[in-house]
């Protein structure tokens, strides 16, 4: 009778060794490094304080006081403020900045973000009782703005909505 041997090869293990090896360096290359995540994590951060500005504007109604978003800058992080007639209705304090800059715009919507402007902080937005983007008294803007965290690009437009996105 002829045996049967049970078990895998010397030969078949080293492939499977070899496969699973491949398989784990393409994986790990695919994993994004912390400033890319921080980034991302900054810039969700950044769009979601300008809706939220317009939305309590909005909910406001006719009170006559444009709602300002004010970020400020520390050395490793940013806080923004929904202020109604300098009243702080919400604080948060962002992510932590890393390597992170704030760029931008209001006029230069063609350059690369790293060619605009970086902020100057306190940076302040203003939304008035109608939801538009306007300037501190609430008279409306004409222009889109266009704000940068690292590549990442955020617009708002006139009308008070904020995107992720190029300026059209």
């Amino acid at each position: 009778m002829p045996s049967c041997a049970d078990g895998f090869t010397l030969v078949e293990l080293v492939m499977v060794i070899v496969v699973l090896s491949v398989l784990a360096a393409i994986a790990f290359s695919r994993i994004p490094d912390q400033q890319s995540y921080s980034s991302r994590f900054a810039f969700d951060e950044w769009l979601a304080a300008f809706r939220l500005g317009q939305v309590i504007a909005l909910s406001r109604g006719s009170s006559g006081n444009p709602i300002e978003i004010r970020f400020t800058q520390t050395s490793d992080s940013w806080q923004f403020e929904v202020l109604d007639n300098s009243v702080a209705l919400r604080s948060s304090q962002l992510i932590e900045r890393l390597e992170q800059t704030a760029r931008g715009s209001s006029s230069d919507f063609a350059s690369g973000c790293t060619g605009l402007t970086p902020l100057a902080f306190p940076y302040s937005i203003y939304f008035n009782q109608s939801g538009d983007r306007s300037d501190s008294l609430g008279v409306s803007t004409t222009t889109n703005l266009r704000v940068c965290i690292d590549a990442l690009e955020i617009c708002i437009s006139p009308s008070g909505y904020a995107y992720a996105g190029s300026c059209l």
